[in-house]
């Protein structure tokens, strides 16, 4: 009897220690699943934290507008007039001492790439937030469609209702602010803002580096004064203001001359384009509310496009072949030429 109370007595110490051992099992096991759960829950919370940080960051860069031209802007003027492209094709940003973005940004660049007819950007930026590195990846397209409808004229009237409505905008914005805007001139560009009439001649032709140029002259003459402006191979700028409502004349070359004027730049008329010599123009024309008038023996050649605001042009005695590269190139002295709209966001 003892022998049998005894026994049972043992079978429920084990029984108790093996439920005691199961439910400090559970126990640490729930603890344990608990603290995990704590920690992937902190550590989840501290990605996304760091997911909107490095969105944050990238919103605060993309749009403001000081920031696309300091670290923006400039890379690309230069990648157009000068073929300035970095190794691989990546422009590293570097951000300037005291900008707060230095602090919150580890490492930012951007790269230029073609797609579908746009050229596009494609921004990249790395954060840390509490030791965990997010990427953020932008892209959109980065210049004024303006600068890439691929027709060599573009008219008011031959546009379709969009496209119309998008090239009256651009006409607008170049007569308001073409002759104030800052294009980030350099050595080999040169900007005149006139508002009397213009006779562009030919000084001579000169070789340079296997090339020939033509040194051109610029006269500014009306009833005050006459001015002359000589150079060579430059870009140049030329805006021909109205003044108040009277249209002004460009007139290039003249009709006794039979060399070859060579020109490249941007030429923005309120008024008429008179060509009487051979040319070979390099750009963009952009007539407001004026005509060309060719008396010249030869076509005039023009590598790049015409945007011509008017009733209508007689284009027949000009020989125009669109040339993308020569558009921008020569559109980067223009406001308006960035354009950046972001369209696609991916984070890692």
């Amino acid at each position: 009897m003892n022998q049998k109370y005894k026994n049972r007595n043992g079978s429920i110490t084990i029984i108790s220690l093996y439920i005691f051992i199961l439910i400090l099992t559970s126990s640490t096991m729930l603890l344990y699943f608990a603290t995990l759960q704590t920690f992937l829950s902190k550590n989840q919370l501290e990605k996304i934290q760091s997911r909107y940080l490095v969105e944050d960051n990238l919103n605060r860069f993309i749009y403001d507008k000081e920031n696309i031209e300091k670290y923006i802007e400039d890379r690309i003027f230069r990648t157009y007039r000068l073929e300035r492209i970095p190794k691989g094709g990546i422009y590293n940003i570097k951000f300037e001492e005291g900008d707060k973005l230095k602090d919150d940004i580890q490492k930012a660049s951007f790269r230029l790439e073609d797609m579908n007819g746009r050229k596009n950007i494609i921004l990249s930026m790395d954060s840390k937030y509490k030791n965990i590195n997010s990427n953020i990846v932008a892209s959109g397209s980065c210049i004024n469609q303006i600068f890439e409808l691929r027709s060599p004229i573009l008219t008011e009237e031959k546009l379709p209702y969009l496209e119309k409505e998008l090239f009256l905008n651009f006409m607008d914005k170049i007569e308001k602010e073409n002759v104030e805007y800052d294009c980030k001139l350099d050595r080999n560009s040169m900007k005149i803002n006139t508002d009397e009439d213009v006779l562009l001649e030919l000084v001579s032709n000169t070789p340079r580096d296997n090339k020939i140029f033509s040194e051109k002259r610029f006269v500014l003459d009306s009833d005050k004064n006459k001015e002359k402006i000589k150079f060579k191979y430059q870009s140049m700028i030329l805006n021909l203001k109205r003044d108040k409502n009277e249209a002004k004349t460009l007139t290039i070359g003249n009709l006794d001359n039979k060399d070859l004027i060579k020109l490249n730049g941007v030429l923005y008329i309120e008024g008429d384009l008179v060509i009487n010599q051979n040319l070979e123009f390099l750009g963009l024309i952009i007539i407001n509310e004026g005509d060309i008038i060719i008396n010249s023996l030869t076509k005039p050649k023009i590598h790049g496009a015409i945007y011509y605001k008017g009733k209508n042009i007689d284009t027949d005695k000009i020989d125009i072949i669109y040339n993308q590269d020569t558009i921008y190139k020569e559109g980067s002295f223009l406001p308006g030429f960035i354009d950046i709209k972001i369209d696609t966001i991916k984070k890692f």
